[in-house]
C-alpha cells in the first residue's frame, strides 16, 4: 500500500485501535477479539512485548487489515515497524528526524503534539496525521478552536475515546480517533477480557459509522 492508499484506509474507518499489553499472550488475544469485532486498523505499541513479531504475524494472517507501530520514539522502532510490515509509524511527539526516516521507510507519519505549534509543524512539514495528544477530559472546545483558524489539520484524537464521544469528536472535525484503553480495560483499569473487547468494538464502530457522513 503506497502512503496515500493507507491514508485513505484510515479516514474510511475512521478507528484506529490501538493495543497497549503487558504481554505478547495479552496483546495477541486483544488483536483476535479487534479483529472480531471489525477493527480494521491496528496501532501496536513498542511498550508491547514482542511488538515487531505481533505486527508481522498480524499483517501475514490478516491482510486486510492496515497495522502500524505506536510510540515511536527511537529511529530503530520506525526501521523494524517497516521491516515486519508496518504501514504507519504513530508517536506521542513531534521528532522531525524520527518522522522523515518513516517517510523514507514508506510509512504514513502520525506524531503527537497538543498545541497549535506542534500540530503545525508536523502538517507543514508533510505528516498525514496528527495524533492530538495528550486529549484533554473535555476535547471538544480544543478541537473546534484547533479547526477554527487551522481547518486543514488532519486531527486525530488519542484518549479518553468512548462509543458515546466518538461521533461528536468527528462531527467537530477529527480525520480519525485513536482508541485503545476503553475497547480492552476497565474504569479500574483491569483487563475486560476478549468478548468484551469485541462487543466494544463492535459498538465503537456501529456508533462512528451510523453518525458520522
Amino acid at each position: 500500500m503506497s502512503v496515500n492508499e493507507i491514508l485513505r484506509h484510515i479516514v474510511a474507518e475512521r478507528i484506529i485501535a490501538v493495543v497497549r499489553c503487558t504481554t505478547a499472550t495479552e496483546a495477541g488475544a486483544t488483536i483476535e477479539a479487534m479483529v472480531a469485532g471489525g477493527a480494521r486498523t491496528l496501532e501496536i505499541t513498542t511498550t508491547t512485548p514482542d511488538w515487531e513479531q505481533l505486527i508481522s504475524d498480524t499483517s501475514r494472517r490478516f491482510p486486510h487489515l492496515c497495522v502500524g507501530v505506536g510510540t515511536a520514539l527511537e529511529s530503530e522502532d520506525v526501521q523494524r515497524a517497516a521491516t515486519a510490515g508496518g504501514r504507519f509509524a504513530a508517536s506521542p511527539v513531534y521528532d522531525p528526524p524520527l518522522m522523515a526516516l518513516a517517510a523514507e521507510q514508506g510509512l504514513l507519519r502520525m506524531p503527537g503534539g497538543a498545541t497549535p505549534t506542534e500540530l503545525f509543524r508536523a502538517w507543514r512539514d508533510g505528516c498525514e496525521l496528527l495524533k492530538l495528544f495528550p486529549t484533554p477530559p473535555d476535547p471538544l472546545p480544543l478541537l473546534r478552536a484547533l479547526r477554527g483558524p487551522l481547518p486543514a489539520l488532519p486531527i486525530a484524537p488519542s484518549g479518553g475515546i468512548t462509543d458515546t464521544t466518538a461521533p461528536a469528536l468527528l462531527a467537530a472535525g477529527a480525520i480519525a480517533l485513536n482508541v485503545g484503553s476503553w475497547l480492552t480495560h476497565a474504569s479500574d483499569g483491569t483487563s475486560l477480557g476478549q468478548a468484551a473487547t469485541t462487543e466494544r468494538t463492535i459498538r465503537l464502530r456501529s456508533a462512528v459509522h451510523l453518525n458520522t457522513p
